[in-house]
């Protein structure tokens, strides 16, 4: 019996990687056609955790409107180095400007 659970677990596990990998590949895919923005990172939010995770607030001009936007990053590769104050280029989701992505993480996977 304990083969068998271990046996869904393991399927579990895996059948949770694709679907967060296909959801990360399609929101890449959409972020393709947003327009670039500079942004200036407002607020830095470390969650415990190995390895520990890090948010984002990244505020920046859209269209003339101030917008700030909580970076979700699926690739998290290079929140940890940034800080308060630092500048980025993030992607803005135009039919939901507050929605953005940063851009270095993502170009080796845009481009």
């Amino acid at each position: 019996m304990n083969d068998e659970v271990g046996f869904y677990i393991v399927i579990a596990f895996f059948a949770l990687a694709f679907i967060i990998a296909w959801l990360n590949h399609r929101l890449v895919s959409k972020a393709k056609n947003w327009p670039e923005v500079e942004a200036v990172v407002v607020a830095r939010k470390v969650i415990p955790g190995e390895p520990p995770d890090y948010v984002l607030t990244v505020e920046y001009l859209y269209r003339g409107e101030s917008r700030r936007s909580e970076v979700r990053n699926p690739y998290m590769l290079n929140e940890g180095r940034m800080r308060v104050g630092d500048k980025a280029i993030v992607k803005v989701d135009p039919s939901r400007p507050e929605v953005s992505i940063l851009l270095r993480d993502l170009a080796p996977l845009l481009y």
